[in-house]
């Protein structure tokens, strides 16, 4: 019985540590993929002079329609 015991400790601890080095294996690998690769998120905010003008507007309009002080 004390033998089943250690084995299902044992088996536990080995399947940790394959769990937590995939894991580490992951995060790692995410953060080189983010270092190599252009972000997809900057890429998407290039926006042209007339969508930030539209884009300035709208928050103009909403913050005065709210009763905010304007920026500057």
């Amino acid at each position: 019985m004390t033998t089943i015991i250690i084995l299902a400790l044992t088996a536990v601890v080995v399947l940790s540590a394959v769990v937590a080095t995939a894991w580490l294996a992951a995060m790692a690998g995410g953060a080189a993929v983010r270092m190599l690769l252009p972000s997809a998120h900057n890429s998407s905010t290039i926006y042209s002079q007339q969508k930030l003008a539209e884009i300035d507007s709208l928050i103009r309009r909403t913050r005065k329609a709210a009763g905010l002080p304007p920026i500057n």
